[in-house]
């Protein structure tokens, strides 16, 4: 049987991991995924068949601003094939609004490929967008040697600053925005199938988010007894306990 001290001991361990898991599950970070595919617009008929992704993660910087972590990835032939089937492709740039018209841009960080920051790229025939990162400082064509190759990853991140601004909020606001169609978003791509060969852009597509939205804060902690306090209650316990034996004993049991 167990003693009253490893009683205690195991209901305050489940107590602490209970609450360690609330709190960890509370500041789990939302990561956005634009997807370009079959779900986008483009401007080809049919479209190509080259599609990407980006994915976007908010973090508090420390200093009021917001830092967004982007990784990019060409997925041309590693999704299910659509319009021409696109085996290849370059990934020129990806475009996309911001939420609010009162932020700022800082501390932009370029990868490899796109390493390039463009404010209010156009891309016709779709409309302007708030920024953009590319390839080169022409998110409308030229050489597309050195942007991201089907099957590759890049990164790049950038700080919005402004009044007000939370990673909560803004992972939320992006991600109602995106799935709303009240923030556009697009991607362009160029050597398509080969080396001078077709371009595409996609506008739109589908947007998904692992954890957005409002998240409830954890309930108050349990109280939990003290050791003394659970042996003052067992001792309480044996007492009414001694007594209805004693009144069974006797022949009569008040209830």
């Amino acid at each position: 049987m167990f003693g009253l001290r490893q009683i205690c001991t195991t209901v305050l361990k489940l107590g602490v991991g209970a609450i360690l898991f609330i709190l960890s599950t509370h500041i789990a970070s939302a990561t956005i995924t634009l997807f370009f595919d079959s779900t986008s617009s483009s401007s080809n008929t049919p479209a190509t068949g080259a599609s990407a992704k980006a994915e976007f993660l908010f973090s508090d910087d420390g200093s009021g601003g917001v830092k967004i972590d982007l990784l990019f990835t060409n997925t041309t032939g590693a999704i299910p094939v659509f319009g021409s089937g696109a085996t290849e492709s370059k990934l020129t740039g990806i475009g996309f609004d911001l939420i609010r018209l009162n932020t700022g841009i800082t501390t932009f960080v370029s990868g490899t490929h796109l390493n390039t920051l463009i404010l209010t790229p156009t891309l016709p025939p779709f409309e302007s967008f708030d920024i953009g990162i590319a390839d080169n400082a022409n998110f409308l064509g030229g050489n597309a040697n050195a942007a991201l190759p089907q099957g590759s990853t890049d990164t790049a991140s950038f700080i919005l600053i402004g009044s007000g601004l939370t990673a909560a909020v803004l992972e939320d606001e992006f991600f109602d925005g995106f799935s709303t169609g009240s923030l556009g978003y697009v991607a362009r791509f160029q050597q398509v199938n080969g080396s001078g060969a077709d371009s595409d852009k996609l506008l739109g597509g589908t947007a998904t988010c692992d954890s957005c939205g409002f998240v409830p804060p954890p309930p108050p902690p349990v109280a939990i007894a003290e050791p003394a306090t659970l042996a003052l209650f067992g001792l309480g316990l044996l007492g009414i306990g001694v007594v209805r034996q004693a009144r069974l004993k006797a022949g009569y049991l008040v209830r």
